[in-house]
């Protein structure tokens, strides 16, 4: 379903709007069971960007707007904003609803959006293994994640329904999902990030 359908699917929230979250906005309004993406980016020029491009169905005047309801928050801010963030909204998060994010850090992060979320929110931390030269939601493409590794990383507490849900998910944008333990995050970025980065930068 578009991004700005309504139905019986998942509504999913993106806060932060740039390259990644708005290409992530696209890629996952293409899902049939994703009925609506909801946008915010603290800078109105990216979110208007993202909704120009149909990156997300609607738009929120604030994070705790955006999640209002959602089934699945991503948090696609810069690293050092993920820890205020998730004190903003986790208090928002119904339970059942999962909350991750996209940052190339993932131990601190992942730690950080766990102290946010109440008994009940499932926290799956996420590293999406792509990128591009440009920056900004008017560079966004759903086919950024297409054949690139993204990393999942649930812990010995994850909820193993949660897990599933989530791994599908990001499956359904053609992203191979891989699992790693946050703390063994860094070795398998060393492993899987070096190749693109060196053809990027030939081309």
């Amino acid at each position: 379903m578009r991004a700005g359908g309504t139905g019986d699917g998942m509504r999913v929230a993106v806060v932060g709007t740039g390259l990644v979250g708005a290409s992530l906005g696209l890629a996952l309004g293409r899902l049939d069971d994703v009925a609506e993406v909801v946008g915010y980016d603290v800078d109105r020029r990216q979110l208007a960007d993202a909704a120009a491009r149909g990156a997300v169905g609607r738009t929120a005047e604030s994070p705790a707007g955006a999640v209002a309801d959602a089934d699945v928050v991503v948090l696609a801010v810069p690293v050092s904003a993920v820890p205020a963030v998730a004190a903003e909204v986790g208090p928002r998060l119904r339970p059942g609803a999962i909350l991750t994010d996209v940052a190339s850090v993932k131990s601190r992060v992942v730690a950080a959006m766990q102290a946010a979320v109440a008994p009940g929110v499932h926290v799956i931390g996420g590293h999406p293994m792509a990128g591009s030269h440009e920056a900004g939601a008017a560079h966004a493409s759903a086919e950024l994640f297409v054949g690139a590794t993204y990393l999942l990383t649930p812990t010995v507490d994850t909820d193993p329904h949660a897990y599933r849900r989530q791994h599908a998910l990001v499956a359904g944008l053609g992203a191979p999902p891989l699992a790693v333990h946050p703390d063994h995050h860094h070795p398998h970025v060393a492993v899987h990030s070096p190749l693109p980065h060196h053809a990027a930068t030939t081309l």
